[in-house]
């Protein structure tokens, strides 16, 4: 999961900025137990922190694995 580029698919309008764009995974939990901010509803998908790719600049909000696609 750590490092594969992805690109967000979600429509949500807070993303926009990142739409098209290259992204890399450089942080991912699946559980309650690693942080209290995971959805437990989700039950087991990934929450993942997200960089622009080539340029380090990190995305300012995690994603979950159904709002984005491998490249």
């Amino acid at each position: 999961m750590i490092k594969k580029v992805v690109r967000i698919i979600s429509d949500n309008e807070n993303y926009s900025k990142y739409i098209d764009k290259d992204l890399i995974i450089v942080g991912a939990i699946n559980s309650e137990k690693e942080s209290c901010i995971y959805d437990s509803g989700m039950n087991g998908m990934y929450l993942c922190d997200l960089e622009v790719l080539d340029s380090g600049l990190s995305v300012p909000f995690s994603l979950y694995e159904y709002e984005f696609e491998e490249v």
